[in-house]
């Protein structure tokens, strides 16, 4: 029963383990040759198993070190030193994470990259190296050294030749703890990094993204499988040292030659790597999956040879370090905390302000700029060049970043789940496109007969989204029918022909007399009668799934509404007769969104920054990059003209041409290129201040507990596979408790012994 029960534990934990080695070679090889032909993926597990050695070592040596000092100290220093060290072990990752973080920043050695990381995994390894090496140093007798010195060996020598061969086996298992340790570690280096890939680190930004490449599968695998060996062997090894027998030393030299051959193929190119000056470096932090990679390696080709032409020495070996984040926080706490090493970053535009504002910019020095941009894009998001301080007064008229991507946000819907709910709502596709033309976002919030829609919407958990539009319909309910074209911030501010968009950034901005109290009170009757369902960025999964019809429209980024469209388009491309049934409206008076190429106060490389913005600012490259991102760049040329209005582009109409943006052929297009109109009658967000930051997020915790909570008071689904597992493993040990019990051997009672049989 013992067994069975093993078995049972052991099957439930190693299964999805199982289950993962399984599916990395569901396709042959393929991920493997993935993994291994990947620059990004090489060079993480590069800097991974480069820090985890060589920490791991010095953590070994020192630890060894002071094992042998603790041995000759006095009892009760002995005691304080052990508790001491034990701190960082019991200790939360957290603490000993941030505290890392003030420690560098506090030093100054917030730019030292991969030797910060590996001084602080030197730290965590240290104690846990120690605690395994000072029981073996106990075994010794404390007179050997004392031996050694009076045979003439010098200090050095005696605990060289004396001492560190006996713990040799204590040392390699101290190793092979910090190795693991290192290895496996995240928080602290997530705290600690300063642009340094490493595996947990890359596998982390997969996962947020939801995106997880089939090459981690083959990566988690060879990991597995690597650690299951040298458990074996270390295993093999103790029974073969209490049997007696003797290990021939060629196969200990082919072991340990072979352990140093796989750990050189992955520490050696990463050092090397390292060893390039800092001029032949362009590091750049972007966005993830913002950039067309083939890109990366023709500015490389095209660097080298400007380089070439100007006579630098080793132009060669120019290179760019590219580096991705999942959010503007990130980004900010990256440049801002850790002053991380990066030549070229993409910040969106209220936090260009925020940067700025903090001295964490440079200014753009524009005659660097070779390549024209559309200059009715930059007169609308010129708007954040000019940088306030906290009493509102200018501080800089300076441009301190340049628009890399554009777009608007609006209302994304599928057409076959309104058309399925005809019968319910009584209101066809062509209803439904009439009632969102005239009131916009006002269909999110119930403004026609969008009720009938209550519960089948979505809302983004982005605060500064959500909270904006919510400012921008309660201004548009304020007049008598509740429709766009006739708010106030909009037909008033047309003046001979030209839009003022003051008034609606005073709104979206929450600025003047416009109070956040009004989103708040728009955002819970919402609730209340439409029953919306906050998602981050995978709620576009739900649209794009074929078999789910739980949502009928929602609030999206024009990108991301995009790549729903597009994805879709990809999953049916076998099926002629598939029409896609995404479409995306941004109604007046949105959004209009930038993520920006912008250069730090602590980039080292300026130069190579700025050939890089005009490089893809070129109108090839930048058509390449649109076409692949879905964003449209503020670039103008042939290119982008081809792409925009050709025939084997999206088809845009010209400039001036009336169109119907609800046409399928056209409405895709709209996603990548905003349309005159939303260009026009938009605003852009900015940095808020802390009291209004603070009053924003307080009213988006306040807002999703209440959408949550209603859900659940609704009902939500089962997770019917969590419950059986639940149901077996409480069934398990009920059995084994009932056997236990059942089976129990009844405890022997001695029988007295009669006086005649006592001695």
């Amino acid at each position: 029963m013992g067994l069975t029960f093993v078995f049972l534990v052991m099957a439930i934990v190693y299964l999805p383990i199982l289950l993962l080695v399984f599916l990395s070679f569901s396709d042959g090889l393929e991920f493997y040759v993935q993994l291994f032909t990947t620059t990004e993926y090489m060079t993480a597990i590069g800097n991974t198993l480069l820090i985890a050695v060589v920490a791991s070592f010095i953590a070994t040596i020192i630890a060894t070190m002071a094992a042998t000092g603790i041995l000759y100290l006095g009892k009760r220093t002995r005691a304080i030193t052990m508790a001491v060290n034990q701190l960082p072990v019991i200790n939360a990752d957290i603490v000993t994470s941030f505290s890392l973080v003030l420690l560098f920043v506090g030093l100054g050695m917030t730019n030292l990259g991969l030797l910060k990381l590996l001084l602080a995994h030197i730290l965590i390894a240290l104690p846990f190296c120690l605690l395994t090496i000072l029981p073996k140093m106990r075994q010794l007798d404390a007179n050997l050294i004392d031996a050694a010195l009076d045979l003439g060996a010098s200090p050095f020598k005696a605990f060289t030749s004396v001492i560190v061969p006996q713990l040799v086996p204590a040392m390699i298992q101290a190793f092979l703890l910090g190795f693991t340790l290192s290895l496996d570690d995240f928080v602290i280096t997530q705290y600690n990094n300063s642009g340094v890939a490493t595996i947990s680190t890359v596998v982390y930004g997969a996962i947020s993204r939801r995106d997880i490449p089939d090459a981690f599968k083959a990566l988690t695998t060879i990991i597995f499988i690597v650690i299951l060996l040298v458990l074996v062997v270390m295993n093999l090894n103790a029974a073969r040292i209490r049997k007696g027998i003797k290990l021939n030393k060629k196969v200990i030299a082919g072991i340990l030659a072979g352990i140093l051959l796989l750990t050189g193929a992955g520490v050696i190119p990463v050092i090397v790597t390292n060893l390039t000056p800092r001029s032949l470096v362009l590091k750049v932090y972007n966005w993830e999956d913002y950039i067309e990679t083939s890109l990366l390696d023709d500015f490389t080709d095209y660097y080298r040879e400007q380089l070439a032409d100007q006579g630098v020495k080793d132009a060669d070996k120019f290179r760019i370090e590219y580096h991705t984040f999942t959010d503007n926080e990130e980004l900010y706490s990256k440049i801002n905390t850790q002053h991380a090493d990066y030549d070229l970053i993409f910040p969106s535009e209220y936090m260009v302000e925020k940067m700025a504002t903090e001295g964490l910019l440079q200014p753009i020095n524009g005659s660097r700029i070779t390549e024209p941009m559309d200059g009715t894009i930059l007169a609308r998001t010129s708007a954040f060049t000019t940088v306030y301080d906290q009493d509102n007064n200018p501080v800089a008229d300076q441009v301190w970043a340049i628009p890399y991507m554009i777009g608007t946000v609006g209302i994304m819907y599928d057409t076959s789940v309104i058309t399925k709910m005809q019968d319910e709502t009584g209101l066809d596709i062509d209803d439904f496109e009439t009632m969102l033309a005239e009131y916009g976002f006002g269909i999110l919030f119930g403004e026609g007969e969008s009720t009938k829609y209550s519960g089948r919407i979505t809302m983004k958990k982005s605060a500064r989204d959500s909270i904006g539009i919510a400012m921008i319909y309660s201004e548009q309910r304020k007049s008598s029918t509740h429709k766009v074209n006739d708010a106030e911030y909009y037909l008033p501010q047309i003046i001979d022909e030209d839009y003022d968009n003051t008034m609606l950034e005073e709104i979206l901005n929450m600025d003047g007399d416009y109070s956040i109290d009004a989103a708040r009170a728009v955002l819970m009757e919402q609730i209340r009668t439409m029953h919306p369902v906050y998602e981050n960025d995978n709620g576009k999964k739900s649209f794009i799934d074929p078999n789910n019809d739980d949502f009928a429209y929602g609030l999206f980024w024009s990108c991301d509404a995009g790549i729903a469209m597009w994805e879709m388009d990809e999953a049916n491309a076998d099926n002629e007769d598939f029409e896609n049934p995404l479409r995306f409206y941004a109604p007046n008076g949105t959004n209009l969104w930038t993520d920006n190429f912008a250069i730090p106060t602590y980039a080292k490389n300026t130069d190579a920054a700025y050939e890089f913005i005009n490089f893809m600012l070129n109108h090839e490259n930048a058509a390449v990059n649109t076409d692949y991102v879905g964003s449209q760049m503020i670039a103008v040329g042939d290119a982008i003209d081809d792409l925009k209005y050709g025939e084997d582009g999206y088809g845009v109409p010209e400039p001036g041409v009336i169109y119907d943006i609800f046409d399928q052929e056209t409405n895709y297009a709209c996603t990548i290129f905003p349309t005159e109109d939303n260009i026009t009658y938009s605003a852009i967000m900015h940095n808020f201040d802390a009291k209004k930051e603070k009053a924003v997020n307080s009213l988006m915790v306040d807002v999703q507990n209440k959408a949550a909570q209603l859900t659940e008071e609704a009902g939500t689904s089962v997770n019917w596979f969590l419950i059986v597992i639940a149901v077996l493993i409480v069934a398990t040990l009920l059995w084994w408790l009932i056997y236990k019990l059942t089976h129990r051997r009844p405890r022997f009672t001695p029988t007295p012994l009669l006086p005649n049989q006592q001695a």
